[in-house]
């Protein structure tokens, strides 16, 4: 089942819920009518329908509130409570450790835990980043929206720059850009900030080889969630400042160990 067709479920549903609830409704209604009708036909004295009325009427509040005030489970929150039960000693983001480069770590401003959309938007990157490091070795399609599009702002690599649509579109990117460096592509992670509960915004360096010459190329990637999927992601280069690589300490394996924080701008 695709995004589409649970959508369209989710809606036929909350239709389904809305008729049983009116339906309900129209039988309180008119059997408390009767009552009332009852009592006052047999003398209307004590008011003893008022007890079926507010039994009722508690029951019939609490289908309301289920039906028009209870928000729907969202894919944040299964996404969280997932990885609670699976990891319990996981379920928030570890603060940024050592092995992160000096400039990343933040002493005056601690990291603190994110709202639970933040915190499930921050997975879903993540998942995407470790495909991206294991060169798709699993598929994981269910992370991304039947439409998305993955957008490269690069004119200097015309074979590659513009837009690439699905999942199979984001592979065939990453795998077209690993046969054109000659060594591969290579994706060093430094931090990963959400900005409210859509945004997720990636910076790296990453590097490629063309000509026998490797380059280090720093990157921000902008990654749109809705309805807890990946629907659109901008990569964009900084295509002006592209230096020769230096040797630096193992790249980390993937974004997981990318300094993941709030920044004044981010966040709710």
């Amino acid at each position: 089942m695709n995004h589409h067709d649970e959508r369209r479920a989710a809606a036929i549903d909350r239709i389904t819920n809305q008729r049983e609830f009116r339906n309900h409704a129209l039988v309180y209604c008119a059997v408390n009518t009767l009552l009332v009708v009852i009592w006052a036909a047999s003398g209307a004295g004590y008011f003893w329908p008022i007890w079926v009325i507010a039994g009722w009427g508690i029951g019939l509040a609490a289908h309301a509130w289920r039906i028009y005030g209870q928000k729907p489970i969202s894919e944040a929150e299964v996404i969280e409570e997932m990885n609670r039960v699976e990891n319990p000693s996981n379920a928030r983001l570890p603060e940024p450790t050592s092995s992160m480069p000096s400039d990343a770590t933040d002493t005056e401003n601690p990291v603190t835990p994110f709202p639970s959309a933040q915190q499930a938007n921050l997975d879903l990157v993540m998942r995407a980043g470790t495909l991206i490091h294991t060169a798709f070795a699993n598929s994981d399609e269910e992370l991304f929206a039947h439409d998305f599009v993955f957008h490269f702002v690069n004119p200097h690599l015309a074979e590659l720059d513009g837009d690439h649509h699905g999942y199979d579109g984001f592979r065939s990117f990453f795998e077209r850009l690993h046969q054109e460096s000659d060594t591969g592509f290579h994706n060093e992670p430094h931090s990963l900030t959400p900005y409210g509960d859509e945004l997720v915004v990636a910076y790296a360096t990453n590097t490629v080889s063309f000509g026998g010459t490797a380059l280090d190329v720093d990157a921000i990637v902008v990654w749109r969630i809705v309805d807890g999927r990946i629907s659109e992601a901008w990569d964009i280069p900084a295509i002006n400042t592209v230096r020769p690589h230096q040797s630096r300490p193992a790249p980390h394996s993937d974004l997981r160990d990318a300094d993941v924080r709030l920044t004044e701008d981010g966040g709710p």
